[in-house]
């Protein structure tokens, strides 16, 4: 019977056995570098611990194998002496020259009998642990005698160990099979070492097992046990002054590149040099491909692959062959040789370029050479280039097409490679890409190359704040293009035009004087076309109504009918990854100005989470802090907070100075909530003069907000000044939308405080009317509000009333709570207690449910004027969140996950995970798992009490009598 176990784990067993009388036959079979030797190796060496116990070690090797008797003479060297000393030495353990030529001429049984004996008799004294290595190349006449003494070996106290590769040998060969397919032997089969046995290895070797060694000898071998052993023997040799574990990772390629190149060189040139030609390659590649790379007939090149596998040496699976674990991988070709190196990369990237699914790694293969002036090799990377720009690698595709430009290209291919790589570092590097760009388009040949290019141009100026240029460029282009005026580039051009005006008021300014507020399109040319236009993407038709919603928007054109051409053009989604324009996001943020909170966040969210897996910092960062805005709309302050957060976090060393105004337009929205200590950094612009802030509308609507703050920060006069130069900036670029900025009644309740109260209410009727126009009830409601407050009496309170009205729906409960508060105020101006304290109470309830710590203290104050007795609570033990906040915590109580959540509620997946922050926070937990153990406190609290909506407690009002 065969016993077959998995690894040496029972020597301490058999060893005992033995000291018993006990004899065993044990085969130890795997390939090479499996860990046979190290197996029989420590087998011996715990033997040798033991003074009982006898024992002989033998190697076989390939070239001894034609060699007589060889075997059986390096065992008789190897066995231990004789226990006696005076003791005459058996004839046959004579070391005499003439031994082989007695042993050849004596009868071949009697010599395997008196072998027999003489083992019989060193036996006989103490047990013998004899262990053979490499069998298989062990010549005929002492594979006999093992023969011999196997079939005997019942017969006395021998633990006999043979090491065998069964790749080695056919199966046919009977006098190896007579030794390894022996009845009642102990098959062992090395798997790799674990930690304790690395750790033998370590106390063997360095007298150090500690876990630093251990640790270290797994990382670079992941435990095979011949490449531990030769780490463990090269550091055992190492000099001082680093300590082992540091020895074993600074040796490890070289000894593991060493034991390698030895072995298989043993098997011939063709081996070793097949071993360093496919260490170049990092990924798994088709046989047939590797057979052809090695430059061998074809015969040989199979034999080769063939006999690397069977070394261990070449791993073997359904996407090809490589060489393998890593580390050897590496190691081997740390030996290569530059020229050697570069010879064998330029040909692995030539072999892989013929399947389209290899041209990546093709391309890595070149990146690792010098330039050869090969005009195939930067097709190769250029290739390779745009198919990491198609999946939003813009780093990986920079190198790619650099190298590219290095090699370089042929002369017809060169400003392709220049556009490509502008378009890799626009949002990383945008000066060097407008150089690039620049020079793309001086080599362009056909009209579309170039009016593409030069729209990525004009997006890589405007990046750099050179919004004046790009506007000059594009429109010089525009001017002498002979594309036809219904070309989807031309179309696009145009959109992009009207983009690039809102990057700067004096451009701005000069295309609401010479353009018509409806003819946005004026600029399009209309001539023939001088050939047939090809059709691109109908993206461009998207961006052209985009861009005339958005002029719409700006002058305050109807919203409904804008709103519904924007959904029209969103009807097969945003374009998140378009190349040469975030304009797209500029329909989002109408929808925002038109109150249409859910598309407006879905399409910011899309956008952001489409820029993040497409690699695209500038329009992620835009998307996250319009999202912030329209949280901060919507009351839901933690998220706006957490969203402007990233969003700064995410222009942080990045040339963007030009738009850093965005986050500052919700920082300080937030703290006019919040109050200055608790918002977020207001951005570079918190301090700048109004007349130094940057020529752009994003940071004209900043210049407002900081107006606003500054009004309600006491500091009225600088407040009114940064509104009014806000004012006059919006107003010159034709933007007169009060959704965007209110700065007209926010200037007139400052200009009412400062006593010039005929010259505020100008400005609150011009905003009325205007608001009334766009038709959005957010602005509407903005805008009564104030006017209320200017009026006073019975007119104020007939605009706070139609103001409450609008906001009936409860989408903005900052809103509806500012404007509950000025009833409050108008019915105490009047010494109407009871109503205002109805208004206050349910003003401090909003106020409380948004987390708006400085507008609650303004409601407070009020509540008390008027006998109110405010204090925040937990009625029936509602958890204190925000509707939307509750449920996204239900669903994840439920074990949701954010995506899912994000698609049950029509949300993004980063507005889902702001939500859960906030959750975590206001409810003092850490994490997803507590959530269920939580809310389900909640619940039952609330079932309790009989309050069957978790969501509305919060603020509790003790009335009293009026002060």
């Amino acid at each position: 019977m065969r016993r077959t176990v998995a690894g040496p784990g029972r020597t301490g067993e058999l060893l005992d056995g033995l000291e018993l009388g006990r004899s065993r036959l044990v085969t130890v079979e795997g390939g090479p570098g499996c860990g046979r030797s190290t197996v029989l190796d420590r087998m011996v060496a715990s033997a040798r611990e033991r003074e009982r116990l006898g024992t002989a070690l033998v190697r076989c090797g390939r070239e001894e194998a034609v060699f007589g008797w060889g075997v059986v003479r390096q065992l008789l060297d190897a066995l231990p002496d004789p226990a006696d000393p005076s003791r005459a030495p058996h004839q046959l353990a004579l070391r005499d020259k003439n031994w082989f030529e007695a042993v050849r001429e004596g009868d071949p049984w009697e010599t395997l009998q008196r072998l027999y004996w003489l083992i019989a008799e060193r036996a006989a004294e103490r047990p013998l642990v004899l262990a053979f290595d490499d069998v298989h190349w062990c010549d005929a006449q002492s594979l006999r005698f093992l023969g011999h003494l196997v079939r005997r070996l019942h017969q006395l106290p021998v633990l006999l160990a043979v090491a065998v590769d069964p790749a080695e040998w056919s199966g046919t060969d009977q006098l190896l099979a007579d030794v390894v397919n022996a009845t009642q032997r102990l098959r062992w089969l090395p798997a790799a070492l674990d930690r304790a046995e690395v750790g033998a290895l370590g106390r063997q070797f360095l007298d150090d097992d500690g876990d630093a060694v251990v640790d270290a000898c797994l990382d670079v071998t992941v435990g095979v046990p011949g490449l531990v052993v030769e780490v463990l023997r090269t550091v055992s040799r190492a000099t001082a002054g680093e300590t082992h574990a540091e020895a074993v990772r600074r040796c490890a390629p070289s000894a593991v590149a060493t034991a390698a190149l030895s072995r298989a060189a043993r098997h011939g040139a063709d081996a070793a040099q097949g071993l360093r030609a496919l260490s170049v390659f990092r990924t798994p590649v088709p046989a047939r491909q590797a057979a052809r790379f090695l430059n061998l007939g074809a015969a040989e090149a199979v034999d080769t692959l063939a006999l690397l596998e069977r070394l261990n040496y070449l791993s073997v699976g359904p996407d090809g062959v490589l060489i393998a674990p890593e580390v050897l991988r590496r190691a081997v070709r740390q030996r290569l040789s530059p020229s050697e190196r570069h010879r064998a990369e330029s040909l692995a990237a030539g072999v892989l370029a013929g399947r389209p699914e290899a041209l990546n790694e093709a391309a890595g293969h070149l990146l690792a050479v010098l330039p050869e002036g090969d005009s195939g090799h930067a097709e190769i990377l250029q290739a390779s280039g745009r198919r990491m720009l198609a999946a939003g690698r813009y780093p990986d595709a920079a190198r790619l097409l650099n190298r590219a430009l290095e090699e370089p290209p042929a002369d017809g291919h060169r400003a392709e490679v220049l556009a490509d790589l502008g378009l890799a570092e626009l949002y990383r590097n945008p000066l060097s890409a407008v150089g690039r760009l620049r020079l793309a388009v001086a080599g362009a040949i056909s009209p579309e190359e170039r009016l593409l290019w030069i729209l990525r141009l004009a997006h890589g100026l405007a990046i750099t704040g050179q919004a004046a240029e790009a506007h000059r460029v594009l429109w010089a282009e525009l001017e002498q293009t002979p594309l036809r005026s219904s070309h989807e580039l031309i179309r696009r051009a145009s959109a992009e035009l009207f983009f690039l005006a809102l990057s700067d008021d004096d451009i701005a300014r000069t295309w609401n004087q010479a353009v018509g507020e409806s003819d946005w399109e004026g600029v399009q040319r209309q001539k023939e076309p001088r050939q047939k236009a090809p059709r691109l993407p109908a993206r461009a038709v998207r961006l052209s109504r985009a861009s005339r919603a958005l002029a719409g928007a700006f002058a305050c054109h109807t919203s409904g009918e804008l709103v519904d051409g924007i959904h029209d053009a969103l009807s097969s989604g945003p374009e998140p990854t378009d190349e040469s324009s975030m304009g797209w996001l500029a329909i989002g943020s109408i929808l925002l100005w038109a109150d249409d909170l859910a598309a407006a966040e879905r399409v910011f969210g899309r956008a952001a989470e489409e820029a993040e897996r497409w690699n695209a910092p500038l329009p992620q960062y835009t998307a996250l802090w319009l999202s912030a805005l329209a949280s901060v709309n919507a009351g839901r302050l933690d998220e706006a907070r957490t969203l402007t957060a990233t969003a700064v976090g995410l222009a942080r060393e990045r040339p963007w100075d030009v738009w850093r105004a965005g986050p500052s337009i919700v920082a300080m929205r937030l703290a006019e909530e919040l109050g200055s200590e608790s918002a977020p950094a207001f951005g570079p612009f918190a301090d700048e003069p109004g007349g130094d802030f940057p020529r752009l509308w994003v940071a004209d609507l900043a210049l407002a907000g900081r107006g606003r703050l500054r009004v309600v920060e006491g500091d009225v006069s600088g407040g009114l000044a940064d509104l009014l130069e806000a004012g006059r900036r919006l107003t010159a670029i034709g933007c007169l939308n009060p959704a965007m900025s209110a700065w007209r009644s926010a200037a007139a309740l400052a200009l009412a405080r400062l006593g010039r109260a005929d010259e505020a209410r100008p400005l609150a009727e011009e905003e009325v009317r205007l608001a009334r126009a766009w038709g959005a009830p957010r602005a509407l409601a903005v805008a009564l509000r104030r006017r209320g407050v200017l009026r006073g009496g019975d007119q104020g309170l007939s605009d706070v009333a139609e103001s409450l009205s609008l906001l009936a729906d409860g989408r903005f409960p900052l809103e509806s709570a500012r404007t509950l508060l000025a009833q409050g105020r108008l019915y105490r101006s009047r010494r109407s207690h009871d109503p205002a304290r109805d208004a206050l109470t349910e003003a401090y309830r909003l106020a409380g449910q948004c987390g708006a710590d400085r507008l609650l203290g303004q409601v407070r104050e009020e509540l008390l004027a008027v006998g109110g007795r405010p204090r925040v609570s937990r009625q029936g033990g509602s958890p204190p969140l925000a509707p939307s906040e509750w449920r996204v915590a239900r669903l994840a109580a439920n074990g949701a996950t954010n995506q899912e959540i994000a698609g049950h509620l029509y949300l993004a997946r980063r507005t889902v995970e702001a939500h859960l922050t906030s959750v975590y926070r206001k409810l003092g937990i850490r994490g997803r798992s507590q959530l269920p153990e939580t809310l389900r406190q909640f619940e039952d609290d609330t079932t309790d009490t009989g309050n069957d909506d978790p969501t509305q407690g919060g603020t509790e009002i003790l009335a009293g009598p009026p002060r």
